[in-house]
């Protein structure tokens, strides 16, 4: 699949592209030749020449390069399955800003539309340039400044790439040698789908976020910077929406943590982790359970969770309790002078 400035083109590799209304037209394989539109699909040309309008929902089956139809148009991914919704968009920018208010960076500064986040790179989400409203000035002058920003605190300029940055963003920071790193995939799912018959009586909940439950999370997760352990409690006392802290403990100290953070509608899952000899027991499923049931308490209607590309496992738990693919994200890094990058989170 290639992607051009104003249009998608698709090749459909053989496999037969089927759509969801009643449009007098066949759509047979290899017959598609291109999508035009920006929001949503709104025509398409089949090899005959002959064109066809579309308005509305239009499902286009069996293409892998899923993720780069998603960056364009906006889609819904499901399996091999893209579904472009006019109301794509606004889904996006609701759950981009409830992201934004769960995990505060340590420092932020607002510059012409976007939003410098900054604390010590403990993870991309927190140390990373993101776009929230019009700009003034060109990219031209900002990406520069940006990187002037990041290189006198000390870390490399980091841009948060999600379907609301236009495509071509991201190419001008590919031309300048950012690398692609820790592609996210974003969940969501209306707590109606929920599949939540599984007890938790091991879970215990609280409204703030104590100390010790921080403190365990860094071992959890193998956090030994000192600069992190000193700046990261911070961020999470800074949440200004309500919170329900979750912890599973096994010989007295904490052995799994997740934490619901309640937005609008919406209850965002985070910080779910088990420890290495606690995994697959079920704990995990417990707290994500039991914080989704707490939260449906507080009135939540709707839920959505980040999962990183390869976490398969946590895909698969996450997918049986009802949440499905809404879309990608992933951050381009700025190399040092050497050329190099650092690890990725």
């Amino acid at each position: 699949m290639c992607i051009r400035d104003r249009s998608v083109t698709i090749m459909t590799n053989g496999k037969k592209m089927t759509e969801n209304r009643n449009l007098d037209v066949d759509v047979l394989e290899d017959e598609i030749r291109e999508f035009r539109g920006t929001d949503k699909i709104n025509e398409v040309e089949f090899k005959n020449n002959k064109i066809k309008k579309i308005d509305g929902l239009f499902v286009a089956e069996g293409i892998a390069t899923s993720i780069d139809l998603a960056r364009k148009i906006g889609a819904v991914i499901e399996e091999n399955n893209i579904k472009v919704d006019e109301n794509m968009e606004t889904a996006i920018k609701k759950i981009e800003d409830m992201s934004l208010n769960a995990w505060p960076s340590h420092k932020m500064e607002l510059y012409d539309g976007w939003i410098l986040r900054f604390s010590y790179f403990y993870t991309h989400r927190t140390n990373s340039v993101e776009q929230f409203g019009n700009s003034t000035l060109t990219w031209r002058e900002k990406i520069p400044y940006c990187e002037s920003v990041y290189k006198r605190l000390g870390t490399p300029a980091v841009f948060k790439i999600s379907p609301l940055v236009s495509p071509d963003f991201d190419y001008v920071l590919e031309n300048r040698g950012y690398a692609i790193q820790h592609t996210t995939n974003v969940m969501a799912m209306s707590m109606n789908a929920a599949r939540l018959d599984t007890p938790y009586p091991d879970v215990t909940f609280c409204d703030n976020i104590p100390s010790e439950w921080i403190e365990s999370l860094f071992r959890l997760k193998n956090t030994t910077n000192p600069i992190h352990r000193k700046v990261v409690p911070s961020m999470y006392q800074a949440i200004l929406k309500e919170t329900i802290c979750a912890s599973i403990r096994m010989d007295n100290q904490i052995i799994a943590t997740g934490l619901g953070i309640l937005d609008r509608d919406y209850i965002g899952i985070y910080a779910i982790h088990v420890k290495e000899e606690y995994r697959k027991h079920g704990y995990a499923r417990q707290i994500c359970t039991g914080l989704l049931k707490e939260g449906m308490k507080k009135g939540a209607q709707n839920a959505y969770l980040q999962v990183v590309e390869g976490n398969d496992n946590a895909r698969v738990l996450y997918k049986s309790l009802g949440f499905h693919q809404l879309y990608t994200y992933w951050f381009r890094v700025q190399p040092d002078e050497n050329g190099n990058f650092p690890p990725e989170k």
